[in-house]
């Protein structure tokens, strides 16, 4: 992915589970995890989700650029709800 150079990526069996207002039996399942040397962590989801990768990929890349134009600090992007992504900012 353009931009995002220096990051390592793993696959976890048991991944935090979903916010209240998402159904139960999309989160908690295993996934794919960005960790980016810039300090932010993005959870993809698993290889079976509803919502295909790549689309997830175009929707962290999107992120990421809005991140980049508004001067956030990222911390953690949430891509594993299907349509309902959800980024956190760090901090202060």
């Amino acid at each position: 992915m353009a931009g995002v150079t220096d990051f390592s990526l793993r696959y976890i069996d048991g991944m935090p589970t979903a916010p209240a207002n998402v159904p139960a039996s999309i989160g908690g399942h295993g996934g794919y995890v960005v960790e980016s040397k810039a300090g932010w962590t993005a959870y993809l989801g698993g290889a079976n989700d509803a919502n295909p990768l790549n689309n997830r990929l175009i929707e962290l890349h999107q992120i990421l650029e809005l991140g980049q134009q508004e001067h956030l600090s990222l911390a953690t992007i949430d891509l594993r709800f299907g349509l309902r992504p959800v980024y956190r900012l760090k901090q202060a």
